[in-house]
């Protein structure tokens, strides 16, 4: 819930999004979330990326959004 505080609507669909797959996505499928585009999909990942909440690897033409284990842990707890 702390968490949760200090996130936009946007990174908070992203969040619990990824909390649902595991911890893992593509960056097309979260821009495919309700209200995103891909522009704006883009910029809250990085903004997410540099609160150190989840790492972006390429892999090919294909961006792989994974939540940090320390998160992914605290928020499947509650």
């Amino acid at each position: 819930d702390m968490l949760f505080l200090f996130l936009n609507s946007d990174e908070k669909s992203i969040i619990h999004h990824l909390v649902q797959n595991n911890g893992n996505a593509g960056q097309a499928d979260i821009a495919r979330l309700p209200n995103m585009s891909r522009v704006r999909a883009f910029r809250s990942l990085q903004k997410m990326q540099s609160k150190n909440l989840i790492d972006i690897t390429a892999h090919g033409k294909v961006r792989k959004i994974t939540l940090k284990e320390n998160i992914f842990n605290m928020l499947i707890k509650e």
